[in-house]
């Protein structure tokens, strides 16, 4: 797994990263008054997907995958401490990052599915 590093005190922002194969830009955001994050993806200018929430455990984009464009690699909200349940401005840059599914093993696929 690979660490995508996040700098929450800049958020709202956007940067460009090799996904796959692929060159994609991720747009971070937060609502804080739900204590919520949220990911845009675009890929060439293209938006493919706005407004997805950083649901601990669950991979980025998963229930927004409708047609094609999308990463051939997972990306997950994830904590290796195992303490966190969800992601919060408190936690999310620390002990919950962005994990990349790059055929590194560290955080198992079985670790993933518990989390809820």
């Amino acid at each position: 797994m690979s660490k995508i590093p996040v700098s929450k005190t800049m958020i709202p922002y956007n940067f460009d990263i090799s996904l796959g194969d692929e060159m994609f830009n991720i747009a971070l955001g937060y609502n804080a008054s739900a204590d919520m994050f949220t990911a845009a993806l675009s890929k060439g200018g293209t938006v493919i997907c706005a407004g997805a929430p950083l649901i601990y455990g669950r991979p980025l984009f998963e229930q927004l995958r409708v047609g094609e464009g999308y990463p051939a690699v997972t990306v997950i909200p994830w904590g290796s401490s195992g303490t966190a349940d969800r992601v919060t401005w408190d936690n999310f840059g620390d002990e919950v990052q962005l994990y990349v599914d790059d055929g590194e093993e560290s955080v198992t696929d079985t670790d993933w599915g518990e989390a809820e």
